[in-house]
């Protein structure tokens, strides 16, 4: 049950690529997309490599237990959970009709007029 509810919170990929892609043009998008992709996957690669190397400064031996080596990996993870929304407490929300060169000149239903 935990593990579903990880996933489901966990989902925020999604949120990162749709909000990258309003900060560029449409003829960028693809790109955007691209490059957010790879610092999502690089991003992972590294949060496993730094995983490792957290466990493995706990030693283990007949008389310990690698409990201690989790325990700190876990509390790694969460202050890193708990930290990175305050990157995006910062950022601004921007409609992609207000980002210049993102549908300029079209009807992209985001005036204000009423």
């Amino acid at each position: 049950m935990l593990l579903c509810l990880v996933g489901f919170l966990g989902a925020y990929s999604v949120v990162v690529v749709t909000h990258g892609m309003t900060l560029f043009a449409s003829a960028g998008a693809v790109r955007s997309v691209t490059t957010l992709n790879t610092a999502l996957m690089g991003g992972a690669a590294v949060a496993q490599w730094g995983g490792g190397r957290i466990v493995g400064a706990f030693p283990v031996g007949p008389r310990d237990s690698a409990v201690d080596g989790y325990t700190a990996l876990f509390g790694a993870l969460a202050a890193r959970t708990i930290g990175s929304p305050l990157v995006y407490r910062f950022a601004d929300d921007v409609r992609p009709g207000r980002v210049p060169g993102h549908g300029a000149g079209k009807d992209n239903g985001t005036s204000d007029a009423g």
